[in-house]
């Protein structure tokens, strides 16, 4: 071996050892935050897609009130229609559905980034 080569791979092994104290912390704390980031926007995600549900939930409860409830006595003169109290039934369901499915994919895309932590 020469002195050269020892020389470079001491140095090689320094440096090495340098990225591993000083910026190696500071890469995982980077990744820290994108992930915290991307959790923040899931999160935001979640509630917009609840916030969509609601209404969904609520046509599909007055629907049932109406259908099932009411003899052609309804506290809203529509809810006596039984065509728009089927349409709400479809509208209300639709709502519902893409709103659980939303947050389904939401939720298990938060549980495999926490997992990855």
């Amino acid at each position: 071996m020469t002195v050269k080569f020892c020389f470079r791979v001491m140095l090689r092994s320094n440096i090495m050892m340098l990225f591993c104290i000083i910026v190696a912390p500071q890469i995982e704390r980077l990744d820290r935050v994108k992930i915290d980031q991307q959790i923040k926007e899931i999160d935001q995600k979640i509630l917009v897609a609840r916030l969509v549900d609601t209404p969904g939930t609520i046509i599909f409860l007055l629907a049932i009130y109406a259908k099932f409830y009411t003899n052609g006595d309804a506290f809203l003169a529509v809810l006596n229609s039984t065509q728009v109290v089927n349409s709400m039934f479809v509208v209300g369901a639709v709502l519902m559905a893409w709103g659980g499915v939303k947050i389904f994919k939401l939720r298990r895309e938060r549980n495999r980034i926490m997992k990855g932590l």
